[in-house]
């Protein structure tokens, strides 16, 4: 496949895995000939790892794909006739699999997204503005998820708008989950250089953003935190207008419900990933360190889709608590489309065999070893919601505490949550 003359150079940067066989053939079917495939590996990083490709690339055109991705024979070929346009200097393109490791086959087709296994750059523009960025700054080898839409913004800094193409017809297959890590060092500098195309492209889909660039104070303009903030705030405001301290708050994160009023009330943090916040205590919230009724309220805010025993975490709740459990979880059949990118469950279920949805959500807890191994020190791959609720499962989950409960709801602009009382009290 290497030519004297080609027009694309094809970069893979690659961990030896089985999967990178599957990738070149998948390449080797290709309608289009004129092309050369460069496999790096050894670096500090997949970007370094580009970057080196991209020096030995003979290509005008630089395309991105990675080791478990598979490229659909026309691949090249629709890549290559927006090219032609000399003004074209990146081009992303649709993203098809099981990406965030859910057990379905999901679509991801939106621009500004540029995801790195399917992304093409001219090489003299890659260059021009400086390659992918490696560490950040950071000085250290770091794998955050990044660099491919760092790349892409610099770009339409440096040549405007009309030099980027999404590209619906430009596609590849990811059976197996991505491996992108969220890394907080990442995300701040990220927005701090990129933020006007963040507000505009990340942000409306991507709550986790929002939140962490508005508790670590990275967004200065109350306008703009009160925008980033606005499709979580009326559960916020539920869960504090409910909560009698003291407070133990399971599944924190970063403190978003309580840090902003941390001065004010006396809140306990508690997750299973490790945060740099006050009054934090880190554990599994199947098993709390904590001895019973020590706590007015325990909240338990959109972790229970995230477990493997949703029950058992609501019994080790009750126990630390010596009136209330609060929750909330999502209620993602209602969700709009672009904010949920679930279909059925029943739907899902026929798709992978399943007849039984607790099997179903066991199985996906239990077959995520690539979950586990990218989450190191951590008993669950947590990242990943394991299950969707309806409101009769929840009902029957809720019974089984043996407590009183109530069931509401949110619902503002295109999300949706159940909210859930449990009172201490025996039935």
């Amino acid at each position: 496949m290497v030519r004297n003359m080609t027009f694309f150079s094809v970069i893979i940067a690659t961990k030896g895995r089985p999967s990178l066989y599957d990738t070149l053939k998948s390449l080797k079917k290709q309608t289009f000939k004129d092309f050369e495939v460069l496999t790096i590996e050894g670096y500090m990083n997949e970007y370094e790892a580009r970057n080196v490709g991209a020096k030995k690339a003979k290509g005008e055109v630089l395309a991105f794909i990675d080791d478990d991705a598979l490229a659909t024979p026309n691949w090249l070929q629709n890549a290559y006739k927006y090219f032609q346009n000399p003004e074209v200097m990146v081009l992303s393109g649709v993203v098809e699999g099981d990406v965030w490791g859910w057990g379905k086959w999901l679509r991801i087709d939106k621009p500004y997204w540029f995801i790195g296994c399917n992304l093409f750059v001219r090489k003299s523009a890659f260059w021009e503005v400086g390659g992918f960025e490696v560490d950040w700054g950071l000085g250290k080898p770091v794998r955050g998820w990044r660099s491919d839409t760092a790349m892409g913004y610099k770009i339409l800094d440096r040549f405007g708008r009309e030099s980027y193409v999404h590209a619906t017809d430009v596609v590849v297959h990811h059976p197996k989950p991505m491996g992108s890590v969220w890394v907080p060092e990442i995300e701040a500098e990220f927005y701090r250089r990129y933020r006007k195309y963040v507000l505009r492209y990340i942000a409306p889909y991507d709550p986790r953003i929002c939140q962490f660039v508005v508790i670590n104070n990275i967004e200065r303009d109350d306008r703009v935190r009160r925008r980033l903030m606005s499709n979580q705030k009326p559960r916020l405001d539920w869960l504090l207008t409910n909560a009698e301290e003291p407070i133990l708050d399971v599944g924190s994160g970063e403190g978003l419900t309580f840090i902003p009023h941390a001065t004010e009330m006396d809140v306990v943090h508690f997750d299973i990933d490790l945060y740099a916040i006050e009054n934090f205590v880190r554990g599994d919230a199947l098993h709390l360190p904590f001895r019973d009724n020590s706590f007015r309220t325990v909240v338990v805010a959109e972790l229970l889709e995230h477990v493997p025993d949703p029950l058992k975490v609501l019994m080790e709740a009750l126990r630390v608590s010596n009136k209330l459990v609060l929750a909330t979880v999502p209620n993602e059949y209602e969700w709009k489309k672009e904010y949920s990118p679930c279909i059925s469950r029943e739907e899902r279920m026929r798709q992978d065999g399943f007849t039984d949805v607790d099997e179903m959500a066991k199985h996906f807890v239990g077959s995520s070893p690539y979950c586990k191994d990218i989450v190191s020190e951590k008993k669950y791959p947590h990242l990943w919601h394991v299950r969707w609720f309806t409101e009769q499962e929840l009902a029957k989950l809720l019974s089984n505490t043996g407590k009183k409960y109530e069931i509401g709801y949110l619902r503002y602009g295109g999300w949706s949550h159940f909210t859930i009382k449990i009172f201490k009290a025996r039935t």
